[in-house]
């Protein structure tokens, strides 16, 4: 997360002494509201933990739209759905014309089924920024959603203007094209799908669908043998990722938490605040690359340039491709 001020919010091993670091200070100096315990977090209290943090942050800030913002992804990632857009919507009434806010409501609502509504907020995406990248994609989903095929074509074609190297839009306007009968279309669109992004399966399948319906039998076996052999792949690499469990997914939601709050009492040149916020958020996820480096520029900033510069070589290991 890129820090500066004026600060617009968008948008993870801790050594040894600043472990040590943050305990001393726990027993010694901090207010005791900063100092965080492994009990405090568990994935039965995450909820309420975010609501007291989130309440706090409100009451310092009311009128700043950041607040309302970073409480909606916060409410989202607590599964608090219709809070999380009724946040949004008070963050977009003090900072109108945010796409990619207008976005993340509609992806809510389509996530938790009411497509007429996310329909509607695609939209309002797509008219603050065109170009605004999946929003017609996700438009054109919601609309096949709706059976409404001929406007969901027109979304995946406006997605392929602004973005013609994505593949998912390539794949899905094939199957807007191969149903509505244009099976030359389809079969293009199909190889663009295939094209920009080879390991996906699914494409193969509708090439042997479209092959088949234009009588290649042999083209489509093979196109059929290549989908399963795909679909294989697929679904070994899915077994093989690891499963984050719920008490470490409880902690690196609570370190993104404070991260984002930090953000905003660091833009409010509250540093003390902002700096227990970034301190717990490594606490939570000790591999937390932003918390390092919201806490070296904050460091650096405030001329603490010790502080500042024992972060910079854990950075540079962690990221040396990161120009910053």
């Amino acid at each position: 997360m890129d820090l500066s001020r004026p600060y617009s919010f968008r948008v993870n091993f801790l050594n040894l002494w600043l472990f040590l670091w943050t305990i001393l200070f726990c027993l010694g100096g901090w207010p005791k509201a900063w100092c965080v315990s492994p009990e405090e977090v568990a994935p039965n209290t995450i909820k309420e933990y975010t609501a007291q943090q989130l309440g706090a942050a409100e009451k310092a800030f009311p009128n700043d739209p950041e607040v309302y913002f970073i409480k909606g992804y916060a409410l989202h990632r607590c599964m608090k759905y219709e809070e999380a857009i009724d946040a949004f919507k008070k963050g977009l009434e003090l900072k109108p014309n945010q796409a990619d806010i207008a976005q993340m409501i509609a992806f809510i609502f389509a996530y938790i089924a009411k497509y007429e509504e996310a329909v509607e907020w695609y939209k309002k995406t797509a008219a603050i920024d065109p170009a605004a990248e999946r929003a017609n994609e996700r438009l054109g989903l919601a609309l096949v959603k709706l059976n409404r095929m001929d406007e969901a074509a027109k979304a995946f074609e406006a997605e392929i203007r602004y973005h013609p190297e994505d593949a998912s839009s390539h794949f899905y306007l094939a199957e807007r094209y191969f149903e509505a009968g244009r099976v030359k279309e389809a079969s293009a669109q199909a190889e663009l799908a295939m094209k920009y992004d080879p390991v996906v399966p699914e494409p193969y399948y509708l090439m042997a669908k479209i092959l088949r319906k234009d009588g290649n039998a042999k083209g489509a076996d093979a196109a059929l043998k290549t989908f399963q052999e795909k679909k294989k792949e697929e679904e070994k690499i899915v077994e093989q990722t690891p499963k984050t469990d719920d008490v470490k997914q409880t902690k690196l939601s609570a370190a993104q938490l404070h991260i984002e709050l930090g953000a905003i009492y660091y833009r409010q040149k509250r540093d003390q605040e902002a700096e227990a916020h970034f301190l717990k958020a490594l606490y939570f996820d000790p591999k937390s690359e932003a918390a390092r480096y919201n806490l070296a520029t904050l460091y650096q900033e405030t001329r603490q340039t010790p502080k500042a510069e024992s972060f910079y070589p854990e950075l540079m290991a962690m990221n040396d491709k990161n120009p910053r």
